[in-house]
């Protein structure tokens, strides 16, 4: 049996090889040589990284040579195939997920490309008459669908970290500005209290050689003794990471996008016109590229429509069971409605993949185009098409 510490230690070997954004027991995540973020590493058997993308193929294949020279010197082949078996029902779990994506893809999409739906449908039916200068759509985004202390991240795809602190802000700070803060907002607002996110203040012992019996005060604002104690406890400032990343989201995200690079402005309509059947619709936002953002109200989590009284969660068990019985048909519905909207949230992915919408847009906190400015190419030189709002169904 290969204790979870082995795994971690078989892991350890891929990251110095290959990019790895996010592990899914027998397959993960990552990032090809030439920086595609749809690549696939497969680890049953022996493991290799597989990109859509064909200009990255021979890129690709030294990589997986290196990679396989790696393991065989450090880990024994059935080793690593025990590591790395594939669960049983978590096969299952994935031949469903693809079972809802064939079925988008053969039935659904087939009956919704024949109703297309044109680009000037949106603007007239939009709550929000968008009559004014596009440059400043953004003022009118951000404000109707993020409250003002929701702590947002704004900015060009690459600007995440420490040094790019001056991207995170509350949206009542963002709306100080005079321009579009950048070209590229995130769905998910982030929780400013976390304290990795943002620079902290932060209490630890100061660190002490043994030889010597100096303290190392570097980076020690100010210092005590605790009441008994023969050390020091200091005060140090550290900073922030200030990354857009997944841990430091605030709550559930509250909307989700979709985006399709391969279908007409009318047909992504249809699409669009689909899933506003069960969700709301709040904006739309032409990327001034080839696609559109729409924007959808995330699902949102059942409520607890039944509550426990006070007297019977302070009784006895005896009192527990009895109102358990009493209302099992209750509680039974409620597990079905957080089973269902679990659920909801791992098929979404794959029903928009059969729709021909990209899944990314469903990860914790993906990116969406921000309406206000400029679109630029991928050499960054601006181009004369605007990213700006569509449609528009303020939330606030």
């Amino acid at each position: 049996m290969i204790d979870e510490y082995a795994k971690a230690e078989l892991r350890e070997l891929i990251y110095v090889i290959i990019d790895v954004t996010e592990w899914h027991g027998d397959y993960a995540d990552a990032v090809c040589p030439l920086g595609h973020e749809d690549a696939r590493l497969f680890l049953s058997g022996m493991p290799y990284l597989h990109c859509v993308h064909d200009r990255c193929e021979s890129e690709v294949a030294a990589l997986n040579a290196q990679l396989r020279e790696a393991v065989k010197g450090a880990v024994d082949p059935e080793v690593w195939k025990a590591v790395f078996k594939p669960d049983k029902k978590e096969m299952a779990r994935r031949k469903r997920l693809r079972a809802v994506r064939a079925a988008a893809k053969v039935k659904l999409l087939p009956l919704l490309l024949p109703h297309p739906v044109p680009l000037e449908y949106w603007m007239e039916k939009s709550p929000v008459k968008l009559e004014g200068d596009p440059k400043n759509d953004w003022r009118l985004l951000l404000p109707g669908l993020y409250q003002p202390d929701d702590f947002i991240w704004c900015g060009e795809l690459y600007e995440s970290g420490p040094d790019y602190k001056h991207n995170f802000h509350y949206v009542r700070d963002w709306l100080k500005r005079k321009h579009c803060p950048g070209s590229q907002v995130c769905v998910a607002p982030f929780d400013a209290d976390k304290r990795m996110l943002q620079d902290h203040l932060d209490m630890r012992r100061i660190p002490q050689d043994e030889d010597t019996g100096e303290y190392d005060l570097r980076g020690v604002r100010d210092f005590y003794r605790p009441k008994g104690a023969n050390h020091f406890v200091g005060f140090y400032w550290d900073a922030g990471e200030y990354r857009r990343a997944s841990e430091f989201i605030k709550g559930m995200k509250p909307y989700f996008v979709l985006e399709s690079d391969t279908l007409s402005y009318e047909q992504f309509g249809a699409v669009v016109a689909y899933f506003m059947r069960q969700y709301k619709l709040r904006a739309i936002v032409d990327t001034g590229g080839k696609s559109l953002h729409a924007w959808f109200d995330a699902p949102a989590y059942p409520e607890q429509r039944i509550h426990c009284p006070e007297q019977v969660m302070s009784g006895t068990a005896d009192d527990h069971i009895a109102w358990r019985k009493l209302h099992q048909r209750e509680l039974d519905l409620e597990d079905l409605r957080r089973k269902r909207y679990h659920q909801t949230l791992k098929e979404l992915p794959y029903i928009a993949k059969g729709l021909s919408c990209d899944p990314k847009m469903f990860r914790p906190c993906p990116t969406a185009r921000l309406p206000g400015c400029l679109r630029r190419d991928e050499d960054g030189q601006t181009i004369d098409r605007w990213q700006q709002l569509i449609y528009l169904n303020p939330k606030f």
